[in-house]
């Protein structure tokens, strides 16, 4: 898959509710990697025609918060657009893996893992709560420990709700 003539989908990461995602090469930007996210409106707008340009209106206000959300632990958005009748969010890619996967290898954390995890991602929780941004889905597999610096990356805040 090729989209805007620059991003290049390498591989599917995840399929879920919302939509799917892939690894990609953003060969704009010095071949880098970055995360295409697929999204698939829900039902409801599909049915009717003039809902799904409220859909549109709706994807690209909330695209608009996630790029205003600059912070070292959360992917950079680095586009959105729609193209044939789908919605794509362009990001970051984030090399690392996610804390569901170590978990499974390392088995449970004792009190001292859990308090370093904890006063890793407390500050960013908050952060995104005091820009009025909820995730709505933090869950293992919503954490990634970059390999670069080991920090934890909250990720999969492609459509966050506003309070």
């Amino acid at each position: 898959m090729l989209l805007k003539d620059l991003y290049a989908a390498t591989e599917p990461l995840r399929d879920g509710g919302f939509g799917r995602t892939f690894k990609a090469i953003n060969h704009g930007k010095f071949e880098e990697m970055c995360v295409i996210k697929q999204l698939s409106p829900p039902q409801e707008f599909q049915r009717k025609p003039g809902h799904f340009k409220k859909y549109v209106r709706l994807f690209e206000q909330e695209a608009r918060r996630l790029y205003e959300l600059k912070h070292t632990q959360i992917p950079q958005l680095i586009s959105y657009f729609e193209e044939d009748g789908r919605l794509y969010l362009v990001q970051e890619f984030i090399d690392g893996y996610n804390l569901k996967d170590e978990l499974e290898k390392q088995g449970s954390y004792n009190e001292s893992k859990i308090r370093e995890l904890l006063l890793d991602l407390l500050p960013l929780l908050k952060f995104v709560h005091d820009r009025n941004v909820i995730h709505r889905d933090i869950k293992p597999e919503n954490v990634i420990r970059r390999d670069r610096d080991r920090k934890l990356v909250l990720i999969d805040l492609g459509f966050p709700n506003r309070w």
